[in-house]
């Protein structure tokens, strides 16, 4: 488990489903996010180099879970297609919170993500 703060690094094998993105949610202060009695949770990813290009589609944009909500404790299971290619992407969870609001986290920020070659 790691915690939601920029510069986070997460590595998996290209192909690989497991182990999930799991992480501790904290606002821009480094405090718990509680999530109780959130709506949704959505983890987003495109490659490193078209961070902020909005014309160029996101890799993963897909429900996360909240594992233990109170903790802000939250994950991704990737599926096959998120990690068949190799590189450097770009993360971050979007919680919709209670009142409806969403909140990106981590913020400010993103969570790295590379996928590495496996031997065949």
């Amino acid at each position: 488990m790691i915690a939601a703060v920029a510069n986070t690094v997460f590595t998996i094998k290209r192909g690989d489903t497991r182990p999930p993105l799991e992480i501790t949610a904290r606002d821009a202060t480094g405090q718990v996010i509680d999530m109780t009695g959130g709506l949704s949770i959505q983890f987003q990813m495109k490659l490193r180099q078209h961070a902020g290009n909005d014309a160029v589609p996101l890799k993963v944009d897909a429900a996360g879970t909240f594992v233990d909500a109170p903790t802000g404790l939250i994950d991704y299971t990737f599926v096959g297609a998120d990690t068949d290619q190799i590189g450097e992407f770009v993360g971050e969870f979007i919680y919709t919170a209670s009142d409806g609001e969403p909140r990106t986290i981590p913020n400010p920020g993103f969570i790295t993500v590379r996928v590495v070659q496996d031997l065949v």
